[in-house]
C-alpha cells in the first residue's frame, strides 16, 4: 500500500517528542510493507529539509512556493479570516495527491485536515497526541503566568473545562475537522477521552513508543534527572518553578535533581537542582541518572517524557493526572502527587532514601516490557483497521507484491520537476 504522511514538521534527524511520534508511525507503515512518502510543508519548524539527513526507507518531499504563492496565502487568511492554511497549500497539496494516489493519508493535527478534497479516495487518518485548540489555550495561560512571575498551580480539569466551556466556537471548528478523518488516532487513553467526549466517535489510542532505547544500563547516580527542553515548551518551566517555591520552603541539605536542556541554565532554581543544560546524546546522559522528574502539570507535550522514562526503566515522581495509569503504579515504580509542595516532598524522599530508590528502580525493571507488549497489541488492532499485516506475517507471494511497491522514481522525478510545488533542491 501506498501511505502519504503529512507533517508540518521535518523529524530527521530525531530532536523532540514530535519527531519522534511521527518517525514511530513511519516505522509501523514500514514494517507493514507499505510504501511511504513524507510530505512536509514550507512552514516547517525545527529542523530544515535536507533528504540527505532521511534515515529511513522513505521519500521526502517538501511543499513551497515563490513570493506570490505566500502572498496568496496571506491574503486568503487575511480575507477569510483562516488561521492556518489557504488555498495555495490546499492546491499544491491536491496535486500531490492525484499523482501519487495513495490508499491511507495520515494527516498530524486537525487543523491539516483542511487540505483534503471534500472526497478523499483514500483512507484518512488524522494523529492527535493533543487537542490543539486545548493544548494552544493551555501554552498561553502558562506563557502569561510566567511572563508575570505568578507560578501558580493550577490543576489541569478546571483548566479544560473553563476552556471547552468559553471556546465552543473553536473547538466545534476543530471537531468538524476531525470527523472529516476516517480514523482518529489519540497518544493517550486520557486525550482519546478527550476526543471522544468532543467528536462522539471511537477513538483509537496509539501510545508514543520512544525508538533508540537499545541503550545498555549504566552506573547510575542518586540524583533525579529533570527535563527542562530548549524553552519552547513552557509547561515543565512553569512546573519546575512551581515546585522550586516549595523546595525553598523545605531548603534541602543536598541536590537532589539535575535539570537537562538549553533552558536549564537560564532558570534560577535553587540549590536543590543543578543545571546540566543541553547535551548531544540525551537519552545517554539521562539513562546514568537515578530516578526522572516529569514537572508539568499541564499539557500534552510533556507527558511523552513518561514514556521515554519507561522505556529506560526509570522510576518518576510526577503529577498523578500525567501520567499513564496502566503503567505507573504508585509506590511500585513511581510516586505520584496532587501539589507542588507532595511533589517537593517526594523528591526529597526519594534523593534520601537508597532503599526506596532501589525498590521503585526494581518495579521499574518491568516497564519497557509493558510498553512493548501493549504496542504490539494496538498495532495489531491498528491493523484491522487499516487492513494492514506486519511484514513477517506476509507469504511469499505477498512479499513479492510488496516488494513491486518501490518508489516509482519517474513519477518522482516528474513532480519534483514542478518546482513551485515540491522542492527538489536537495
Amino acid at each position: 500500500m501506498k501511505v502519504l504522511i503529512y507533517s508540518q514538521i521535518f523529524p530527521f534527524p530525531p530532536q523532540h517528542g514530535a519527531h519522534h511520534r511521527i518517525r514511530q508511525l513511519i516505522r509501523y507503515f514500514l514494517s507493514r510493507s507499505c510504501e511511504v512518502h513524507l510530505l512536509c510543508h514550507s512552514c516547517t519548524w525545527g529542523n530544515p529539509f535536507d533528504r540527505g539527513a532521511v534515515d529511513l526507507n522513505i521519500t521526502a518531499q517538501l511543499i513551497r512556493f515563490p513570493t506570490w504563492g505566500h502572498r496568496a496565502d496571506t491574503a486568503w487568511k487575511r480575507i477569510f479570516g483562516l488561521r492556518e492554511l489557504s488555498i495555495v497549500s490546499k492546491v499544491a497539496f491536491n496535486r500531490v495527491l492525484r499523482d501519487l494516489a495513495p490508499d491511507i493519508i495520515l494527516m498530524n493535527y486537525a487543523h491539516s485536515m483542511s487540505l483534503l478534497p471534500r472526497r478523499a479516495a483514500a483512507t484518512v487518518v488524522v494523529d492527535t497526541h493533543d487537542f490543539l485548540t486545548v493544548s494552544r489555550h493551555l501554552s498561553i495561560k502558562a506563557r502569561a503566568l510566567l511572563d508575570e512571575q505568578k507560578y501558580e498551580f493550577v490543576p489541569l480539569k478546571s483548566v479544560v473545562d473553563e476552556f471547552l466551556c468559553n471556546s465552543a466556537s473553536e473547538v466545534a471548528e476543530e471537531v468538524e475537522a476531525l470527523n472529516k478523518a476516517d480514523l482518529i488516532l489519540a497518544i493517550s487513553k486520557h486525550e482519546g477521552r478527550i476526543f471522544q467526549d468532543q467528536t462522539k466517535r471511537q477513538v483509537q489510542t496509539f501510545n508514543y513508543g520512544a525508538e533508540g532505547m537499545s541503550v545498555a544500563p549504566a552506573p547510575h547516580d542518586r540524583l533525579g534527572i529533570m527535563p527542562i527542553g530548549t524553552g519552547d515548551n513552557p509547561h515543565n518551566i512553569l512546573g519546575a518553578y512551581c515546585i522550586d517555591r516549595a523546595m525553598r520552603c523545605l531548603n534541602p541539605a543536598q541536590t537532589v535533581v539535575a535539570a537537562v536542556g538549553r533552558a536549564a541554565h537560564e532558570m534560577p532554581l535553587g540549590s536543590w537542582c543543578e543545571p546540566m543544560g543541553h547535551v548531544d546524546d540525551y537519552f545517554d546522559a539521562v539513562r546514568r541518572y537515578g530516578f526522572g522528574v516529569c514537572p508539568a502539570f499541564w499539557g500534552t507535550g510533556a507527558q511523552i517524557k513518561q514514556y521515554e522514562f519507561a522505556e529506560l526503566a526509570m522510576p518518576i515522581v510526577a503529577y498523578r493526572w500525567m501520567v499513564d495509569l496502566e503503567l505507573w503504579v504508585d509506590g511500585e515504580n513511581c510516586l505520584l502527587t496532587d501539589d507542588p509542595r507532595t511533589f517537593a516532598e517526594q523528591l526529597c524522599s526519594m534523593a534520601s532514601s537508597p532503599k526506596l530508590l532501589a525498590s521503585l528502580r526494581e518495579g521499574a525493571k518491568l516497564l519497557k516490557q509493558r510498553v512493548a507488549e501493549r504496542l504490539t497489541r494496538q498495532e495489531r488492532e491498528l491493523d484491522c483497521r487499516l487492513g494492514l499485516r506486519a511484514a513477517a506475517c506476509l507469504d511469499s507471494t505477498e512479499r513479492q507484491k510488496s516488494r513491486s511497491l518501490a518508489p516509482n522514481r519517474e513519477k518522482l522525478g516528474a513532480l519534483a520537476a514542478r518546482r513551485w510545488l515540491i522542492d527538489d533542491a536537495n
